[in-house]
């Protein structure tokens, strides 16, 4: 989801609230990934598993290994 200047989520169905393109996916990671742990994707919206993708190739690109969660 996009997000404005406050860092908080853009409400769907409002101008920007979708990232539409690869570069818009590929530019929210790159902002976020530095300051959190763990990343949760959606996937209640048509075309969510090449969003999945472009996210992980995004992450790997930056230098981020993936990995399973550990939840003990």
């Amino acid at each position: 989801r996009g997000r404005p200047p406050d860092g908080l989520l853009i409400p769907r169905g409002q101008p920007g609230a979708e990232l539409e393109t690869e570069d818009e996916v590929r530019q929210a990671v790159a902002r976020v990934a530095p300051d959190v742990q763990v990343l949760c994707l959606h996937t209640d919206r048509e075309g969510w598993g090449e969003r999945v993708q472009v996210t992980r190739a995004a992450l790997v690109d930056l230098g981020y290994e993936i990995r399973a969660c550990r939840w003990d």
